[in-house]
């Protein structure tokens, strides 16, 4: 029997090497994973209303929201969705709403403008189903690089925050076993 689950990271930039993975009790090694790089949605907490243990559950039904893979930056999926020209070439970095700090200036150390779409997170989520031959197993979640902090949810239960996960560029492993169970 297949168990069906969702992933929702509350993130900026999420890094590679995202995977999904079952062992024994008792092993030491990941002996069978799911790579979860393709198939995301991504969307700004501006535009959703829905709190994550709605977002996380696999009956909600995302509007609007953008394809990606990860990794990818908000501002990455974005330019790939057509939202933005690519900021690398000409005056287009100028184009996004939020960049209007002088040129020449740091702007790290400047006020984010209340026009910019990155002043407020954004939702990456996507859906996976888990093999049969995850049943009885501990199942973990495995993050090859966070970058800044971020929420994780997973069938309507939160199994880290930002106060858990936060950092530049850190790896993590969760032990989604309860959360990742068929019914919950």
């Amino acid at each position: 029997m297949r168990a069906r689950a969702c992933l929702i990271l509350l993130s900026l930039l999420i890094g590679t090497g995202l995977i999904l993975g079952a062992q024994p009790p008792g092993a030491n090694s990941l002996h069978t994973s799911i790579a979860l790089a393709k198939g995301w949605q991504l969307q700004s907490s501006a535009r959703v209303t829905e709190r994550g243990s709605a977002i996380s559950q696999g009956s909600f039904k995302p509007s609007g929201w953008y394809k990606t893979n990860v990794p990818s930056t908000v501002l990455a999926a974005l330019v790939k969705n057509k939202v933005y020209r690519h900021p690398y070439f000409g005056m287009n970095l100028r184009y996004i709403p939020g960049t209007t700090y002088p040129i020449g200036k740091n702007f790290s150390n400047l006020h984010m403008p209340d026009d910019s779409p990155f002043k407020a997170p954004w939702w990456y989520r996507t859906r996976f189903k888990l093999p049969a031959n995850f049943a009885g197993r501990q199942i973990w979640l495995h993050f090859g690089g966070i970058n800044y902090y971020a929420t994780i949810w997973l069938n309507g239960h939160e199994i880290a925050g930002p106060d858990k996960v936060m950092g530049m560029w850190r790896t993590y492993d969760f032990n989604v076993t309860a959360a990742a169970r068929p019914g919950r």
